[in-house]
């Protein structure tokens, strides 16, 4: 088998692979309804949940980064924290994904002009950026994936490459994307199919075996190089978005809404009390099979329950709160190329913590100038071109509620 270029980890991106082997891994509104931002009132959002997205969104940035400039001695409780949180913050975009989908579009009917809306909404939130990052790697000289040829182009253009294989992604982080997209394109009929809650659960119970024959059968026999590839097929995840979905519908059936700090408590108490167990993390596939998956899993399938139970009365806190959800989208795609300016900007021998920073920075301005004139500017002109075809209608769902992604 052909060896991998500068292989360190099997999760770090820029290390560039052979195609059969791993590839690794609003602004504030301030009115309902707000076309220029693209989402809806603070009413229509769950502000715990934006925050959760920017947070996980951020883990994976810093497990990134972390890897990158080797700023946390293997082994150690701050490294097995950093790996634990960004491998399962990607598992818990998919939970949250499939909440979302079912709560504010578990009804949808399939009729054309709904569905159109529906896919083009979908699209027009994650495609735009996903674009320019493929480019930007391109432009940069930091191509990501397997080599690019047209069937390459055309998969990644057409997001088709989540059927073939996610790994084909010409972006970082991109398998988690490619999943998004067929749980998108396939959502409406599974909708119809799993209306009950008794339904959505039989389904998600299914899906979690077929997780688990996958993770035992395919992915832990897998060689070290070619277990990622495994990692990252469709049936080894189809089940966290029914997850997601199940949480909803359990949701909808309670009034039980859980205070700011109430929330805040609960979560810094298990985190503490997870940090006094010590964590110990060498192998980073350990946290990602078997027993010690499923154990993870169920926690950020509890977080993002207590997160959608969570109610924040502070407006500004909501605003902050949905901002910072607006941006976790480019923080996910952008880091790496944050990653790429600072390695250029940096001496060598600038110390990790430094180098990490820097990247945190980096990453924190180019999110903000794409969502403010990039991101925000193509959903205020999509939206606004569905009112005039609709005029006195609010668009059933905007973009701004469709989870910012991984």
């Amino acid at each position: 088998m052909p060896r991998a270029e500068r292989c360190v980890y099997p999760f770090v991106p820029f290390e560039r692979y052979p195609r059969d082997q791993a590839q690794p891994v609003a602004r504030t509104c301030r009115a309902v309804g707000s076309a220029a931002a693209g989402v809806r009132g603070h009413r229509d959002r769950i502000a715990a949940l934006d925050g959760l997205r920017a947070l996980m969104a951020w883990c994976v940035a810093l497990y990134h980064f972390g890897l990158l400039a080797r700023a946390f001695p293997p082994g150690t409780t701050a490294s097995s924290v950093v790996i634990v949180l960004g491998l399962h913050s990607v598992e818990a975009f998919f939970v949250l994904s499939g909440f979302c989908m079912f709560l504010w579009h578990g009804d949808i009917a399939l009729e054309r002009d709904a569905l159109f809306r529906f896919y083009l909404q979908r699209f027009a939130r994650i495609a735009p950026l996903f674009y320019l990052v493929i480019v930007l790697n391109l432009a940069l000289g930091e191509p990501v994936g397997p080599p690019v040829s047209w069937t390459v182009l055309v998969e990644n253009l057409t997001f088709t490459f989540g059927l073939d294989h996610p790994n084909l992604a010409l972006v970082v982080g991109g398998w988690s994307i490619g999943i998004e997209m067929v749980f998108y394109a396939s959502f409406p009929v599974l909708a119809q199919l799993l209306r009950s809650r008794s339904s959505l659960a039989v389904g998600a119970l299914a899906a979690m075996g077929l997780a688990w024959w996958h993770s035992a059968r395919v992915v832990e026999p897998a060689t070290d190089l070619a277990r990622f590839n495994a990692y990252v097929l469709i049936p080894n995840h189809a089940f966290a978005f029914l997850l997601g979905g199940l949480i909803a519908k359990l949701r909808q059936q309670t009034t039980l809404r859980i205070p700011w700090t109430g929330g805040c408590m609960v979560a810094a108490l298990s985190f503490a009390a997870w940090l006094a167990c010590e964590p110990r993390v060498i192998d980073h596939f350990a946290v990602v099979l078997g027993g010690a998956r499923a154990g993870y899993v169920a926690c950020a399938a509890a977080v993002i329950a207590i997160g959608a139970l969570t109610q924040v009365a502070s407006t500004r806190a909501r605003a902050g709160l949905a901002l910072a959800g607006e941006l976790s989208y480019a923080v996910y795609l952008l880091h790496p190329l944050a990653w790429v300016l600072c390695r250029a900007w940096l001496p060598s021998h600038t110390p990790a913590p430094a180098q990490v920073a820097c990247a945190v920075l980096t990453t924190l301005g180019l999110s903000f100038l794409a969502e403010r004139y990039f991101e925000r500017p193509i959903r205020a002109r999509f939206f606004r071109r569905r009112r005039a075809e609709r005029p006195g209608q609010v668009p059933a769902a905007s973009a701004g509620r469709v989870p910012l992604l991984p």
